[in-house]
């Protein structure tokens, strides 16, 4: 179906469990992202979405002005491109986290492999108890440390989905807007779903693929395609002009020489005498 949002906005990541502490030994600490950054999205989207169910049934009244229909309609693009905005906006710094997260997860994993990638353990213990006990305190802060940067990473990267989808969907709903607005018999919900399989198979007959017809969300796309749809449908029903051109009536030649006259070559000596003697008349002026 063309340029179709969800009917609500995409929830918020429900909370896990807490991300295991970082101990007092440790300096580097993984970026913090918490499930606040999705709440204020959501919350917003939700209230965008009521205030258009109100809005879009006054605008159903044929009776209201046209300028008055515009308004409401400028509003409401207003506000959902606000949401649209807000989210983008945060996922951008979603995106920054999760790259600083990824980068301290691989520096953290270097540290950790380069001090304990040649360690002994089972000849460290027999031969030196004390630095035995040391190296596995050191392990077990080691541990601590990435998996905390880890955990921290994998709820940013939810986050940075979950801001992801939920933008997403508001700019279809802002295309949605839009397009009712330059349609407002779409806002019938059989007229619209009867006129966008007519538009997709159109597309497909065209040579679009599946994949491709359904990416199209740019309401101007979809105006320009069914004006196509449209102006083709009209064509089909004029005349067709016949394919086949009839032969002109063949032009008589003119007659060689006078009904009834004899072939020259047929004639004896007197009359081709006689009959050269008429050509000769003829032409002297």
């Amino acid at each position: 179906m063309l340029i179709e949002a969800e009917s609500t906005p995409a929830q918020e990541v429900a909370e896990t469990t807490p991300a295991p502490e970082l101990t007092s030994e440790t300096v580097e600490t993984a970026p913090e992202v918490t499930t606040d950054e999705a709440t204020d999205a959501t919350d917003e989207s939700q209230s965008t979405a009521t205030d258009d169910s109100t809005a879009e049934g006054t605008t159903d009244d044929d009776g209201k002005p046209k300028d008055w229909r515009d308004a409401v309609f400028t509003r409401k693009t207003q506000e959902l491109a606000e949401v649209r905005k807000g989210l983008e906006q945060r996922q951008q710094r979603l995106d920054s986290v999760v790259q600083q997260g990824e980068a301290l997860v691989q520096a953290l994993t270097d540290e950790f492999q380069a001090e304990f990638k040649d360690v002994n353990w089972g000849e460290l213990a027999a031969n030196d108890p004390a630095e035995y006990v040391r190296k596995q305190h050191a392990l077990s802060l080691r541990q601590g440390k990435l998996q905390a940067a880890l955990y921290r990473l994998n709820e940013a990267r939810t986050l940075q989905s979950t801001t992801s989808q939920q933008a997403t969907q508001e700019r279809l709903r802002e295309e949605q807007a839009a397009l009712v607005s330059k349609l407002p018999e779409w806002k019938d919900a059989a007229k619209y779903a009867q006129e966008s399989a007519e538009i997709s198979k159109f597309l497909s007959d065209a040579g679009y693929s599946p994949e491709e017809v359904a990416g199209v969300t740019d309401h101007r796309a979809v105006l320009l395609a069914r004006d196509a749809m449209l102006w083709r449908k009209q064509q089909a029903k004029l005349p067709k002009a016949s394919s086949v051109t009839k032969a002109p009536q063949p032009v008589p030649k003119a007659p060689t020489r006078a009904p009834g006259q004899k072939n020259p070559a047929d004639m004896n000596d007197k009359e081709f005498k006689e009959w050269r003697a008429r050509q000769i008349a003829q032409r002297r002026p």
